[in-house]
């Protein structure tokens, strides 16, 4: 017997292309799949951004909302300390002290409505 000479095996035309395609389309789908996610990282990351931006005004907006407030309940008492020094009137002791030993006795005393 003689040694029989090895035949290379090619793969049917068909089945090459069948392989190549598959292969193709799954390059194609992973390629796909990495854009979306690049493209929803991309508008994650613009959400975050714009969520930090509206924070920080949000917190703005809150703080100069309640300075205002306190400027409007402070304006008051600031327009009769003003009235009170422009009278000249000189307060007595015991209306301001009242015995209490600390400002808060005068400086209701100039808030009040009395002083003008």
């Amino acid at each position: 017997m003689r040694p029989q000479p090895k035949i290379p095996v090619v793969a049917a035309p068909e089945v090459t292309a069948i392989a190549v395609e598959t292969t193709v389309t799954e390059s194609d789908l992973l390629r796909k799949e990495l854009t979306e996610q690049k493209d929803l990282n991309l508008r994650l990351a613009a959400d975050f951004e714009n969520f930090k931006r509206r924070s920080r005004q949000e917190v703005e907006t809150r703080a100069a909302a309640q300075k205002e407030s306190f400027i409007h309940e402070l304006l008051p008492s600031l327009d009769n300390l003003e009235r009170a020094l422009a009278s000249g009137a000189t307060p007595r002791i015991s209306e301001v002290s009242s015995g209490c030993g600390d400002d808060s006795a005068a400086i209701a005393l100039v808030a009040s409505p009395a002083w003008h």
